[in-house]
């Protein structure tokens, strides 16, 4: 646990009051000791000859001839620099971009918060807490630590991790108690809990540590639970695994509403970059080297940042665009020629397919990888729709015309549309799947629920045979969509082998001027 109050002055106590307070808000995981401030007597320019006889534990109390002022100042100067190198310290919420409606939930939970330090809300009124779900990156600590300090609340920080670091159960639900208890004291705050998926759906754990998973879980709903009799804090949860969190800690009351933080959109990207930049480049276009980066977190935006200046730091001198390009872009050379055009034939596929069905509000490409991915294509829609078997067909159209591409173009296909739970052939076989199993859209017989999240390999022969026939119909669409505007494609892929990115204007420019047609090739569909 980390604790970030403004430092409340008190009256002089008694030695054993400053070991009881220093027992309760210790980091969990760590030994009390640790929290000692050793180097106080020093901060305070008192030669080691010269200390005085402290009265009970030196670190942790005042010398009896001192006046209390003169012992708080090296606390609040080592706050101060413990602000200064944290980075968001000069974050306020205006400048965090890429966030979507966490920052709108953030906006309003400040006003809430001044508004009760105003006297016109009650505690009562406040959230009890939200659970902010995304990729790794994507800045839901950051929002946490720069809400509290904005609104200028206290901010307890823990994490699942932190509380499992200890060896048994009974150190496990001490830790829980001890963060819980600390955000009690120092309401109104916000308690903020990493990594919730390691609170884990007790439904999926073995039988083994069921016992131990049930109290874990049950002691941090029951704290939970207690905050309903002492209002003023606010919960927030952050996660990378959604599906893995137990379903009881996002009822209402406790983590009462799950808000979705996605990877940054390139508008998004272009924005982080100005903030990291700061007075560099400021005259700089940043959107092109935003498409080079789509896929990227606010993260990744601050280490291109950070290296583009080490380039130019190295080289003696100033920062340029091509420093930032360098670092998005990565060891290219290292990637030979042929990889290269198999990956921009790939994503230039998927792209004309999204163009080709009319649907796409807007369509971009980098083949500069992020993470575990290769390439990258974003798509995005209008409205949303509800799901018909035409939406999800064209959908599956739009999953496998990547591979449809490397067969047309190239002569073979690569794994690349295949190997991941997040590759297309994966995603492609999930949807087939809830196609006959959950959405009653497919099959001999769809009127029938077996579950969303049925594995295709645990699907009878007769509903697998389903699956492939679903998945053999889209390929063959996409494959005729493709031979369709093959010029395009071709087009596309040079431009992408050429710049390592295209954007919406330039996507939409080459197909205009190579394809005659638009939407699916008639008689393409070949399902009965």
């Amino acid at each position: 646990m980390a604790i970030r109050p403004s430092l409340k002055k008190g009256p002089q106590s008694e030695p054993q009051a400053d070991n009881a307070l220093a027992d309760e808000v210790a980091p969990a995981g760590r030994s009390r000791q640790h929290d000692r401030l050793d180097a106080a007597p020093d901060l305070m320019g008192t030669a080691a000859s010269d200390r005085r006889q402290p009265v009970g534990r030196p670190n942790l109390t005042f010398m009896v001839d001192e006046d209390p002022e003169d012992w708080f100042a090296p606390i609040d100067r080592l706050i101060k620099e413990y602000d200064s190198v944290q980075p968001e310290a000069d974050l306020r919420l205006a400048d965090l971009h890429g966030l979507g409606p966490a920052k709108a939930w953030a906006d309003g939970l400040v006003r809430d918060l001044r508004d009760y330090s105003a006297g016109r809300i009650a505690l009562t009124d406040l959230d009890r807490g939200c659970l902010l779900a995304g990729p790794p990156g994507t800045g839901k600590t950051t929002l946490a630590r720069v809400l509290a300090r904005e609104a200028e609340v206290n901010l307890v920080a823990t994490s699942a991790a932190t509380w499992l670091s200890h060896s048994h159960l009974g150190e496990v639900i001490q830790a829980v108690r001890l963060d819980f208890a600390a955000a009690r004291e120092r309401a109104p705050c916000v308690l903020f809990i990493d990594e919730v998926d390691g609170l884990s759906d007790r439904t999926v754990v073995e039988p083994r540590y069921r016992s131990y998973w049930t109290s874990f879980i049950g002691c941090v709903l029951e704290e939970m639970d207690g905050l309903k009799s002492q209002p003023g804090v606010v919960m927030i949860g952050a996660t990378n695994f959604l599906k893995a969190v137990d379903p009881a800690l996002l009822r209402s009351g406790r983590l009462e509403r799950v808000i979705h933080v996605p990877v940054p959109s390139t508008e998004d990207l272009a924005q982080i970059m100005r903030q990291k930049l700061a007075s560099d480049l400021t005259d700089a276009d940043l959107m092109p080297l935003a498409v080079l980066g789509l896929g990227g977190t606010g993260a990744d935006a601050e280490r291109w940042v950070r290296g583009a200046r080490r380039r130019a730091r190295h080289a003696g001198r100033r920062l340029t665009l091509e420093d930032l390009m360098a670092e998005i872009a990565g060891p290219v050379d290292t990637v030979s020629t042929e990889l290269l055009r198999r990956c921009a034939v790939h994503e230039a596929g998927h792209a004309v397919a999204a163009v080709a069905s009319g649907e796409a509000v807007s369509v971009e490409i980098s083949i500069v990888g992020q993470g575990r991915h290769a390439g990258t294509t974003r798509v995005a829609g209008g409205p949303e729709q509800p799901m018909t078997a035409e939406i999800a067909r064209q959908i599956l159209v739009y999953l496998l015309a990547g591979r449809a591409a490397e067969e047309v173009v190239l002569g073979g296909v690569s794994a690349g549309a295949g190997g991941a739970e997040e590759s297309d052939l994966a995603m492609a076989t999930r949807l087939a799947v809830r196609m006959l199993t959950a959405y009653g859209l497919a099959g001999p017989a769809p009127l029938v629920y077996l579950g969303a999240n049925l594995p295709a390999s645990h699907l009878p022969p007769h509903l697998l045979a389903e699956v492939r026939h679903e998945l053999n119909a889209a390929y063959k669409e996409a494959t005729a969509l493709i031979r369709a505007h093959q010029a395009a494609v071709e087009q596309l892929a040079a431009y992408l082998a050429d710049r390592l990115a295209a954007s919406d204007a330039v996507i939409r420019a080459i197909f205009e001027a190579h394809s005659s047609t638009q939407g699916f090739p008639a008689g393409a569909d070949t399902r009965h």
